[in-house]
């Protein structure tokens, strides 16, 4: 996966807030693409999605890049049900609004 932050005072800015902060008004590209789980064969082309965190449930208590990804693969490779595919994310982007 690709580093949204090129140094260290970058990537703090995506660190958890503190408990009872509010989340911040970021919103995400993730760049997926989906392989048979049995064969590993690429079943998907790349795409990129725009996820918002303060409309998507799902994604309510991400707060950073990982979390984002966690929350991301977890559904459509395990909440969304056993399907023939497995879904990996192979970049985030960050988006400050």
């Amino acid at each position: 996966m690709k580093l949204v932050a090129e140094n260290i005072n970058e990537a703090i800015k995506h660190l958890k807030p503190k408990t009872g902060d509010e989340l911040p008004n970021i919103e995400y590209d993730v760049k997926a693409y989906a392989v048979n789980r049995y064969t590993g064969i690429s079943v998907s082309p790349v795409k990129v999605e725009r996820i918002k965190p303060r409309e998507n449930k799902i994604f309510k208590d991400c707060y950073t890049v990982l979390d984002v990804k966690e929350a991301y693969e977890n559904f459509w490779n395990h909440l969304n049900g056993m399907s023939n595919e497995i879904v990996f994310v192979t970049e985030i982007k960050t988006i400050e609004l």
